[in-house]
């Protein structure tokens, strides 16, 4: 608590923990961290320490992680979504497919909600996908091709969506970095700006009148 920041992991020699690129994290009831080391290739779990050790292996390059509430772990990577269930470590290292989707090629973010559906942001096609929890199937919740446009379902335009986050109302968040936007999805899937706007800068304020400039997480 307070203002002073600490080097939790990772160094400038890469001597510590060797992190290449990394992408998106999650944190466990633990305290544990874990981070998408894109060009290592694996999910690093980093104790409250601050020791970090190789936790999934055998990615092709991770973007976001998310834990369920079933305790397992979503890894975003490639144009796959991934499962790790670190709970059975007689599997080893290695994660199996969750979800093989041929709509998706750039997928960077994931959030799940308290029902355990599963929220996707994909970069290369400027779509949110959900994808249910019952039966794994996947859906457009929201967007259409790249661009800014506020409205239902693909009425909706994003421009390289990045980050997710979903509250307890099954109210969508994301981080529409090319519109320098917070955009929100409802849960009827009607997409309007939460905060920022087309024009990108620095600015505090309220909904439209504050300004982002290529916002990646939230």
């Amino acid at each position: 608590v307070g203002d002073n920041v600490t080097l939790f992991a990772g160094s400038i020699n890469r001597r510590l923990s060797n992190l290449k690129g990394p992408a998106g994290m999650t944190v466990d009831f633990h305290g544990n961290v874990y981070v998408a080391d894109r060009y290592n290739e694996r999910i690093l779990k980093i104790d409250s320490e601050g020791n970090p050790s190789p936790y999934v292996t055998g990615l092709k390059g991770p973007t976001d992680v998310v834990f369920g509430s079933n305790g397992k772990l979503y890894i975003a990577d490639k144009t796959e979504i991934m499962e790790f269930d670190g709970s059975r470590p007689n599997d080893g290292n290695n994660p199996t497919s969750y979800v093989t989707y041929l709509g998706f090629n750039e997928p960077v973010g994931l959030a799940v909600d308290g029902l355990d559906n599963l929220y996707v942001s994909d970069k290369g096609t400027h779509k949110i996908y959900k994808i249910s929890s019952t039966d794994k199937a996947v859906s457009v919740l929201a967007g259409s091709s790249k661009g800014f446009r506020n409205g239902s379902g693909s009425e909706a335009k994003f421009d390289t969506p990045y980050d997710l986050y979903v509250d307890d109302h099954f109210n969508v968040y994301v981080s529409d970095s090319g519109n320098h936007q917070i955009r929100k999805i409802d849960s009827h899937g009607h997409v309007s700006s939460f905060a920022g706007s087309e024009t990108s800068g620095n600015l505090d304020g309220a909904g439209e009148t504050s300004r982002f400039q290529d916002p990646r997480g939230i």
